[in-house]
């Protein structure tokens, strides 16, 4: 099913609640991600599997900044990026409610609060959301749902479609060592 940001808005009562149970590929400021509620197990492991990523852990759009601070060790400087388009590497706390296949026993998570209209969907959901690259590894990011590896888009339930986007290489911000800045 490929929807656009207006059905979102107009049936939000429909489509927030499904997002809790499925795939979906969504846009971001840069290109497109595929995403589920990151909680639960085997819709991430799907993840895994169809991106052939099995040993790194993935990245997390957080509902909002109090569940970051609840679930994450993020330093207090650390939020000056947020919301921002930059994913900060950090270690989850132990009391976190992440399925293990997001961290692999790592405990340590890409925390996004993106400045874009997909942060306002995951904080309806009121839940974090798995948000990597629809893309096999070492594939070319993806900017518009042409682009979608059919294997990926076969595995997504729905598709959110917001047309071509910049395609730029995204920031990373490790907090799991000293701070640094780090392009993918």
């Amino acid at each position: 099913m490929i929807i656009r940001k207006e059905d979102i808005e107009e049936q939000k009562l429909y489509y927030i609640p499904l997002f809790k149970k499925k795939l979906f590929i969504h846009p971001t400021q840069n290109g497109y991600n595929i995403g589920c509620d990151a909680r639960n197990e085997a819709l991430v492991q799907k993840i895994r599997l169809v991106k052939h990523w099995q040993t790194h852990p993935f990245n997390v759009i957080a509902p909002n900044i109090e569940w970051i601070k609840q679930h994450t060790q993020l330093p207090t400087e650390a939020y000056e990026h947020l919301p921002g388009d930059v994913t900060l590497i950090t270690h989850i706390k132990e009391t976190s409610d992440l399925a293990h296949e997001v961290h692999l026993g790592t405990k340590i998570i890409g925390i996004r609060f993106p400045n874009h209209w997909m942060r306002t969907v995951v904080s309806r959901m009121g839940i974090p959301i798995v948000s990597t690259c629809a893309n096999r590894r070492a594939e070319q990011l993806m900017t518009c749902i042409e682009q979608a590896h059919p294997d990926i888009s076969a595995v997504a339930d729905i598709i959110i479609d917001e047309g071509t986007k910049k395609g730029c290489e995204p920031i990373f911000i490790d907090y799991t060592t000293h701070c640094n800045i780090v392009t993918e």
